[in-house]
């Protein structure tokens, strides 16, 4: 009878070994969940995943390595997350970090099937702390409107169009939907390739996720 053994490789991986279409990032390690719990350091990750997912394990290796230095009274490794937390919206500004990208938007706004003017319209990029400004401007006499931005960025731009109207609302605010752009619309470079029509837009209308901001 042949007999099968399972031998079981333990051996770190090393750089080298890594394929090419891996990427490398800096994430916060705690010692395995059979241990005693405390922060080691900053030390590589091999992520496969998507590029909202890296930014996303990111903050959660953050975060459990906060708990860990929390639960062993470790301070100071509770202040340098605090730095790292306040440093991630900051990676995407540093010069000759990423590639600039650009995106466009237009589309025609009405209130009750008439023309709404001079409404109010963002173009952002979404952040996991700060949403980033790329333009604004206001709809015109027939309600349209047009505009474009660009950002450089590590990562593929989330842009998003935000709508601040009172159509139907006398309120102090403003009722504010947004509207999530495709990134196939997103193009490397300054100047967008192809603009992203939202159509007509009837404002009077029930939107999911709408909401009332008072300091747009």
């Amino acid at each position: 009878m042949l007999n099968a053994e399972l031998k079981i490789d333990r051996r770190e991986p090393s750089i080298s070994s890594v394929p090419a279409c891996a990427h490398i990032r800096p994430a916060f390690i705690t010692k395995a969940p059979t241990r005693a719990k405390s922060f080691q350091g900053l030390m590589p990750e091999i992520i496969l995943t998507d590029e909202k997912q890296q930014k996303q394990m990111l903050v959660t290796n953050l975060i459990k390595a906060g708990q860990a230095g929390g639960t062993s009274g470790n301070y100071p490794t509770m202040q340098l997350l605090v730095v790292a937390f306040a440093l991630i919206p900051l990676a995407s500004s540093i010069p000759f970090l990423g590639t600039e990208q650009a995106v466009a938007v237009r589309g025609k706004l009405l209130c009750n099937g008439e023309p709404a003017n001079n409404v109010k319209v963002k173009l952002y990029e979404r952040e996991i702390v700060l949403d980033k400004l790329l333009s604004e401007k206001f709809s015109d006499s027939e309600g349209r409107f047009e505009m474009d931005g660009h950002k450089k960025e590590v990562t593929t731009i989330d842009p998003k169009v935000n709508i601040y109207h009172k159509c139907g609302y006398n309120g102090p605010c403003y009722k504010k939907i947004s509207i999530k752009i495709p990134k196939n619309y997103v193009a490397e470079g300054t100047t967008a390739k192809q603009t992203f029509d939202i159509g007509e837009l009837n404002l009077a209308g029930a939107f999911s996720g709408q909401s009332l901001d008072c300091l747009n």
